[in-house]
């Protein structure tokens, strides 16, 4: 950044001095960028673009009066800038509804290109209704499409943010369209590709999603959201070696061992696109029969996210299956520390304390089950059978007579619970259980 602590400033242009300003607006530091200006306009008191530097930094104040009046009778008054102003100072004043139809009047009549329409709309979007961004948005992007400029490049960019923002808007049914106007004026646009694969995904149009990944990929081989999207559709189809192919490289851009310029999405989906990318990484080793590739990724998964109790589920039965008993225990504890009445987890931790003869455990764990599902059949038997095993009559008594109950079906349940009651002598039962 230009320095203006000497007071010397004679030799900067208002171009120079503007630049500054801008730096310091981005940093959120409009009282020390008002200074700036002012010092600008004490060398270059007939610069009407400096005065116009001056009522958007007064927009951003939020002085809005003041702004208006400097705007007022500006030579550049009806220029891109002056209009940008013009739209910031009618939103944050007066009806939005009116603001965007003036500023969309003015596109048509061709005072603003598509791309300076956008870049209006894209600095104040925090601030504006999505709902009528995205309807002025689609309407701007039919005239930019509709009445193409020689510009055609620019007319690209236009389309591929106004797509952008249409996807911010959760528009996503309306941004498909204008991305797709955006690559036919330039098929190498990596952005606006990306941005219709993500829109794509998050419709769940996945044919069309891995069209768009595998055009990206093309183009750009190592972008990491689009070898993430096709790794996901790939291994949602069964394609698993692919998947992993694809998996791998969105798992090294994670990892940092795969530098690439970073895809447009925030800090949030992106960590959520890690997580995912682990989990789907260690399911499609696991179904290749790659066990320690799954594990690798599984214990990254639970490094990155402690609290990812299914990874902690998948870790312990793969300690199992390896004979580690006292570390597949550790693992599905910590899932049913993060949640306690997960059926799954609990089943598991029964049959991993069965295993081991510890019987006593296992009976208060599938007491826990009992209370979460006091109707289930799998349960009450296994109770029934394990309190029988435990010499604990009283209670496989009253397991069996519960299930006797709910009468099931199945041919397991019944010849075991006919052989309780044939062994104890209860003929009532019997009879109901024949029944």
């Amino acid at each position: 950044m230009l320095d203006l602590t000497d007071n010397k400033v004679s030799y900067y242009s208002s171009d120079d001095i503007s630049q500054i300003i801008y730096d310091l607006l981005d940093d959120g530091e409009a009282e020390e960028a008002m200074a700036a200006c002012q010092r600008g306009l004490d060398q270059h008191p007939e610069d009407d673009y400096l005065e116009l530097v001056e009522a958007k930094i007064l927009l951003h104040m939020k002085r809005y009066d003041e702004a208006k009046k400097l705007l007022k009778g500006n030579p550049d008054e009806q220029s891109p800038f002056g209009l940008g102003i013009r739209f910031g100072i009618d939103v944050m004043t007066g009806n939005q509804k009116e603001a965007f139809e003036t500023l969309f009047n003015h596109l048509q009549k061709g005072r603003l290109t598509g791309l300076e329409f956008v870049e209006i709309i894209d600095e104040l979007f925090d601030h504006l209704p999505h709902h009528i961004t995205a309807e002025y948005l689609s309407k701007a992007a039919e005239v930019v499409y509709g009445r193409p400029s020689k510009a055609e490049e620019q007319d690209a960019e236009a389309l591929g943010r106004m797509g952008a923002l249409l996807m911010d808007c959760n528009c996503h049914h309306d941004a498909i369209p204008v991305l797709e106007h955006a690559l036919d004026m330039d098929a190498y646009d990596v952005y606006s590709w990306q941005d219709l694969s993500r829109s794509q995904f998050e419709l769940q149009m996945f044919d069309e999603c891995r069209n768009s990944c595998e055009m990206g990929i093309a183009i750009d081989p190592k972008n990491p959201l689009f070898n993430f999207a096709l790794g996901y559709i790939l291994f949602q189809d069964g394609e698993n070696a692919e998947a992993v192919e694809h998996l791998e490289i969105a798992r090294q851009y994670a990892e940092g061992k795969l530098q690439h310029e970073a895809p447009h999405v925030d800090q949030q989906e992106a960590e959520q696109q890690t997580s995912i990318t682990y989990d789907l990484l260690a399911s499609a080793y696991m179904a290749l029969d790659e066990f320690d590739k799954a594990r690798e990724c599984y214990e990254m998964l639970v490094q990155r996210v402690p609290k990812y109790a299914d990874a902690y589920y998948q870790l312990s039965s793969l300690s199992m299956d390896k004979g580690n008993s006292p570390e597949a225990i550790d693992y599905i504890r910590k899932a049913i520390q993060i949640e306690p009445d997960n059926t799954t987890f609990l089943s598991f931790y029964v049959t991993l304390l069965t295993e081991l003869h510890r019987f006593d455990e296992a009976l208060k764990v599938l007491d826990k089950l009992i209370e979460l599902e006091p109707k289930s059949k799998t349960y009450l038997l296994a109770k029934a059978e394990l309190s029988l095993n435990l010499r604990h009559y009283e209670e496989a008594d009253k397991a069996y007579r519960l299930l006797l109950k709910l009468k099931p079906k199945d041919s397991t349940s019944r010849e075991l619970m006919r052989a309780y009651f044939e062994a104890i002598g209860d003929n009532e039962a019997l009879k109901k259980l024949n029944k």
